[in-house]
């Protein structure tokens, strides 16, 4: 019996043991670490049409630097505005993942908040003479950068850096602007806080995008086109137009984002990659455009137009119908677009 009760015992243990074993997987088992992806396949959206440099050379640049620094693990899909989203939708779709990248004027985004039509670049907000260095240290180290940011912030969207446009606006008319007398009934295409100067001067305005102008300009539906001063050259503006008006009224800006989330995925080394791939593009931005600004005048009789450029006492008036009516009306558009200029003011010292 004693035997027959040991080998009882001793099975009862065995068939707890075979259970035990059976159940420790199902609960005790660690989880399975996910690897972290090793190459990254995104999307750029910028905010203009073909023909634009940006589009077509300065993102390339910044595309192709990215890709051969990180040996192809970061890839990146070029689209031209309105391909995946509205650059007026930008915000909204690159917060909310549409694309990992875009790369705007952030006017086009003042129908969500009138002060970004600001960060682009308001008129005469860099004092006398526009420029690139003097426009970065406004956009990117005073105060009014970290306005940018906190926008941005509310969006899941990161700032990775600036690039200018150049000079703004580039215009080219079909009717001889000789003095600020001058500028009374004509049709310009415009926008914004260069729409409100414009009008201020006498000028009415239209918009249309920025594709449509060429023919706009040939069939007289305006008297004006604006756009950076690639336009000239690249989008063949010299064809339809008769005069170029100078000088330009400020420096415009682009900046290039991504969304957060998307960022928090990239390696350390590849975000650096970015940031200074961005540079590189910055770089190449501003010295195309400096270039272009000179060759449109150095080549105007070739390419078939008149240089105007205005005189010092109408741009001295420009700028004060400026501080005195455009800035005040601007900031009244909205409290950040307030805060905005009173940072510009502050930081130049301005009344």
């Amino acid at each position: 019996m004693k035997r027959k009760r040991l080998l009882m015992l001793i099975g009862s243990i065995c068939l707890t043991l075979v259970l035990a074993a059976l159940l420790l997987p199902a609960c005790a088992a660690p989880e399975e670490e996910v690897a972290a992806p090793t190459t990254f396949e995104w999307r750029l959206q910028g905010s203009f049409c073909a023909g634009d440099h940006a589009m077509d050379v300065g993102i390339p640049i910044f595309i192709d630097f990215i890709e051969k620094e990180t040996d192809g693990r970061l890839t990146i899909d070029k689209f031209y505005d309105g391909e995946v989203y509205a650059s007026e939708d930008m915000l909204s779709g690159l917060g909310e993942g549409l694309t990992e990248m875009g790369d705007a004027d952030p006017t086009y985004f003042s129908g969500v908040e009138p002060a970004c039509d600001i960060w682009g670049g308001p008129p005469f907000s860099n004092l006398r003479t526009p420029t690139g260095g003097d426009t970065y240290a406004l956009q990117m180290m005073s105060p009014l950068s970290e306005l940018w940011r906190g926008l941005l912030g509310e969006y899941n969207i990161r700032l990775i850096g600036l690039e200018t446009f150049g000079p703004y606006p580039l215009m080219c008319s079909n009717k001889p602007i000789r003095s600020n007398a001058d500028w009374a009934g004509v049709k310009v295409r415009s926008y914004g806080c260069y729409a409100m100067l414009y009008e201020e001067l006498g000028a009415s305005t239209v918009w249309i995008p920025g594709a449509d102008q060429y023919e706009a300009l040939m069939l007289g539906t305006i008297d004006m086109a604006t756009w950076s001063f690639e336009a000239v050259e690249d989008m063949h503006w010299n064809e339809v137009m008769d005069y170029l008006i100078l000088p330009e009224w400020c420096t415009e800006v682009g900046v290039s984002l991504v969304n957060k989330d998307a960022w928090g995925t990239l390696p350390a080394d590849i975000q650096d990659i970015v940031e200074e791939g961005q540079r590189v593009y910055a770089r190449e931005s501003t010295d195309f455009t400096n270039a272009a600004y000179q060759r449109v005048q150095d080549m105007a009789d070739e390419w078939g137009y008149e240089v105007i450029t205005l005189s010092d006492a109408d741009v001295d008036e420009m700028r004060q119908l400026t501080y005195d009516k455009v800035w005040p009306d601007m900031a009244a558009l909205s409290p950040l677009s307030a805060e905005a200029i009173e940072l510009i003011k502050d930081w130049y010292g301005l009344e």
